[in-house]
């Protein structure tokens, strides 16, 4: 995330609140790569992209943990529902 210039480095494990090396509070940031991911996948599949492409770009092996990742968003399940059939009319004769 840092080499990418979206956050700053937080540098080698310095010390922080007295503790030093991997036992020092981490810092949180508001963007994350889990965030990233998140997002990346969300918008592939709004975008209509297959499941499996997106699994691929992303790196997940699974289905299951592609899908925890999804979020579908209103214009998406808008436009799945506007290819329904109008069922009212579905019984009708001419």
């Amino acid at each position: 995330m840092a080499s990418a210039g979206l956050v700053q480095s937080r540098g080698d494990h310095q010390k922080k609140d007295g503790k030093a090396g991997r036992g020092a509070r981490r810092q949180l940031s508001d963007i994350s790569f889990h965030a990233l991911r998140h997002t990346a996948t969300s918008l592939l599949k709004n975008a209509g992209v297959s499941d499996v492409v997106t699994r691929d770009i992303v790196g997940h092996e699974r289905e299951a943990v592609s899908r925890s990742y999804t979020l579908i968003n209103a214009e998406t399940k808008r436009t799945a529902l506007d290819k329904l059939p109008d069922v009212t009319a579905l019984g009708e004769h001419p």
